[in-house]
């Protein structure tokens, strides 16, 4: 810390940026979740409408036109959410190293700041993220989730379109079902990629 910059004066700034990056982590996952009931609405609002096209018989408007629109959106709401994802785990790395330097400040504030290598709400905030080492880990992230339905919609479409086209049912289900797990496999694949990317060494110091 240069001398003529006073400790009160660094410690008021350092309060600072940990106040504007908890702010700024919590926007972030305030967009989390918005974006996720943006798209589960439109998800149940489909399924109403299937279920009034479904007796008209004729569903080749709803898979020409619905179901492609709901799958790109789920598209772009998983990668969306993969990047706040990102950018709420550098925040959080960043207010940990700020929580560090609190611990210097006596022998009471060791009781409250954890050490860099026990600190619980890391743990607790990584295994949410799927980046601990449980490989089954990240099926449990939103992202994950928001990859699970939008799978499940292109299966759901593909077997209908198949259907629709005269293909029976027992084969459209066998095409469609493949498709949703080996398509929900690669987004998984992605997500975790992206994680094992993340650069939080600016953040750790």
């Amino acid at each position: 810390m240069p001398q003529d910059v006073s400790e009160p004066a660094f410690v008021s700034a350092l309060t600072t940026e940990h106040l504007a990056s908890q702010t700024a982590r919590s926007a972030v996952i305030t967009e989390q979740v918005g974006r996720a009931m943006l798209y589960m609405g439109a998800v149940s609002s489909a399924l109403i409408t299937f279920g009034f096209v479904g007796r008209a018989g004729d569903l080749t408007p709803f898979i020409a036109t619905v179901l492609p629109a709901l799958f790109v959106l789920g598209e772009f709401t998983f990668v969306a959410m993969v990047r706040n994802a990102m950018e709420s785990i550098w925040l959080l790395h960043h207010v940990r190293r700020i929580r560090q330097h609190y611990r210097r400040f006596g022998p009471d504030a060791l009781a409250f700041f954890h050490p860099r290598d026990d600190d619980r709400h890391l743990e607790a905030t990584m295994a949410t993220f799927g980046l601990r080492a449980a490989p089954l880990q990240g099926l449990f992230t939103g992202a994950s989730t928001i990859a699970a339905v939008n799978m499940i919609l292109a299966g759901v479409g593909i077997g209908l379109a198949g259907a629709e086209l005269g293909a029976p049912v027992g084969l459209a289900v066998a095409i469609g079902i493949p498709v949703a797990i080996v398509l929900f496999w690669l987004h998984i694949a992605y997500q975790q990629r992206r994680f094992a990317h993340l650069d939080t060494s600016s953040s750790e110091g």
